[in-house]
């Protein structure tokens, strides 16, 4: 993930971050063990947002990597 949209999510930190984008997670809202709220404002999950032109980018990886069928649907443990 470029470096600009880490900042735009306010993730900190220098480890390295990643969108899977073959794989996909199946989730119940609202009460997702996934979200978590913030700190200062209980009832909002949104961090930040990445810019539109990466996520042209992501949406078309995804429509391409579904339209190939190679999306695969994971099972998470809670």
């Amino acid at each position: 993930m470029p470096e600009i949209e880490r900042r735009r999510l306010k993730l900190t930190g220098d480890r390295p971050c990643w969108i899977m984008l073959d794989e996909a997670n199946s989730d119940v809202m609202p009460g997702s063990f996934h979200l978590v709220p913030l700190e200062t404002y209980p009832l909002r999950y949104a961090y930040g947002r990445f810019s539109p032109a990466f996520m042209r980018v992501v949406l078309q990886t995804m429509a391409e990597l579904i339209r190939a069928r190679q999306v695969r649907m994971v099972q998470r443990e809670r």
